[in-house]
């Protein structure tokens, strides 16, 4: 919160999310990656990595089209929220898009579209950390407690279990239990069920 009222005052004209999306911008999600980077070192041990991070080129500008909360105006009212531009430090390989990245990495980030990749945070920690960063998302409306448990049943996290896990998630996801149905009305869950999918994934 501190960092981002600094670069508030630093920067007044650059907004650290969209206007017309429910999004942290990519420049607000490097903030947070170097951050998190920071605080890394005191707070968990990790292996030497067994790889370079992943390589982000120079700062470019780019539009943002897809606006959520946009799109939830009448027609007629959305041409009063045109795209919106951002600027990244795009990775300098492809990289996948789909829920599972199959790097070799210690550290996974496992969390909702605020980590999806053209938000670019997991690229950024990567870069940061100087190491391979796993990602694994899912949409918001699948709720943190289904996504959490999608990746430990996943073939990525028996393959290769991290050693550091970074759940990042919208804080009001986490106000509601797995079994909130008004909230997650298709994966909701009992706590106790919640609980075994983890400890059966955790034994796997």
């Amino acid at each position: 919160e501190a960092l981002f009222a600094a670069a508030r005052r630093t920067w007044p004209a650059e907004g650290m999310f969209f206007r017309a999306d429910s999004h942290w911008k990519p420049e607000a999600a490097a903030l947070a990656a170097a951050e998190v980077a920071r605080l890394l070192p005191g707070a968990a041990e990790l292996p030497p990595a067994r790889a370079p991070g992943i390589p982000l080129g120079p700062a470019v500008t780019r539009e943002r089209t897809q606006l959520d909360l946009a799109q939830m105006l009448p027609p007629a009212q959305r041409a009063a929220f045109p795209p919106e531009p951002y600027r990244i430090r795009p990775p300098q390989r492809a990289r996948p898009s789909e829920l599972l990245d199959g790097a070799p990495a210690e550290v996974a980030v496992v969390g909702s579209s605020l980590v999806a990749p053209e938000l670019n945070f997991h690229g950024e920690l990567s870069a940061q950390l100087a190491r391979p960063v796993s990602l694994h998302w899912r949409v918001q409306t699948r709720g943190p407690f289904d996504i959490l448990l999608t990746y430990l049943r996943s073939a990525a996290f028996r393959q290769e279990r991290p050693r550091l896990l970074l759940l990042c998630q919208p804080e009001g996801g986490l106000m509601f239990g797995p079994d909130s149905r008004a909230v997650y009305p298709e994966t909701s869950m009992t706590v106790d069920a919640f609980l075994a999918g983890v400890r059966q994934a955790l034994r796997a």
